[in-house]
């Protein structure tokens, strides 16, 4: 079986933050988003993650790939703190399921939302689909119609 063809970064190499504690996970997704034609930067923490955004570097950010569980600032905190500098769509990605975290979400609150593991497809769709239309409310159907086959997965 053929694995699907990758979803292509918008015209003009949207910028992606990715927000993750674990620096294999930080190195694996830069290089894979790269390769597709993002422009990426990276932050080890939500500290850093809001220090980005608030600097001239975070004017360009379009979209936000931002782990659910760190340790001191976790996703959500980050999530709320980054609405108070400006608007931008960010992912929410977890090893949890949606259902089990999004008591913690407002409505609107995150552009999509991606469970671990995921396939880079996966990935770079709900890129793409954040880019396009902006935040919209991630729900368990959202998340159900993933298709399950897996194929390059990233943890």
């Amino acid at each position: 079986m053929s694995s699907p063809s990758p979803v292509p970064a918008p015209a003009g190499a949207a910028s992606v933050l990715v927000v993750d504690d674990e620096q294999g996970v930080l190195t694996l997704l830069e290089l894979a988003l790269k390769e597709s034609g993002y422009d990426v930067l990276c932050a080890p923490s939500g500290r850093d993650a809001q220090a980005i955004l608030e600097s001239d570097r975070g004017s360009s950010i379009d979209v936000v790939i931002l782990d659910y569980s760190m340790p001191g600032f976790d996703g959500v905190e980050v999530l709320r703190a980054f609405r108070s500098i400006r608007s931008v769509p960010v992912v929410l990605m977890s090893g949890y399921p949606l259902e089990t975290i999004q008591h913690r979400l407002e409505e609107g609150e995150i552009a999509g939302f991606l469970q671990k593991p995921y396939r880079f497809d996966q990935l770079e769709q709900v890129i793409a689909d954040a880019y396009a239309f902006g935040a919209f409310s991630a729900t368990a159907d959202d998340v159900a119609a993933l298709d399950p086959e897996p194929t390059k997965v990233l943890s």
